[in-house]
């Protein structure tokens, strides 16, 4: 059964709900915890280098630029509210693989 609790979609406006665990050797889909995506960054978790990481990360995953992709909530936790527009890329593609 696929987790989609993790993001919920309005016309071309997707919102995510992230957990994220810094200073991964690369980021990517680790898992779900609780009703969210867990994402593994392979940034630290200082002077915003983790939230500019995601926001990359992300525009990259759905084809789009990173102005498109914004920060709603949890800019100093790991737990983060994240929007894009624009894409049409299904975020099912994100779900962690097994």
């Amino acid at each position: 059964m696929a987790h989609n609790r993790w993001f919920t979609q309005a016309g071309d406006t997707l919102t995510f709900r992230l957990h994220v665990q810094a200073s991964g050797k690369k980021t990517e889909c680790i898992g779900y915890y609780g009703d969210a995506l867990k994402i593994r960054v392979a940034a630290p978790a200082v002077q915003h280098k983790m939230n500019v990481c995601l926001v990359t990360w992300l525009a990259d995953q759905f084809g789009i630029r990173p102005q498109q992709v914004a920060l709603i909530s949890g800019e100093n936790s790991q737990n983060k509210v994240f929007t894009l527009s624009g894409s049409k890329v299904s975020p099912e593609k994100l779900n962690p693989k097994g």
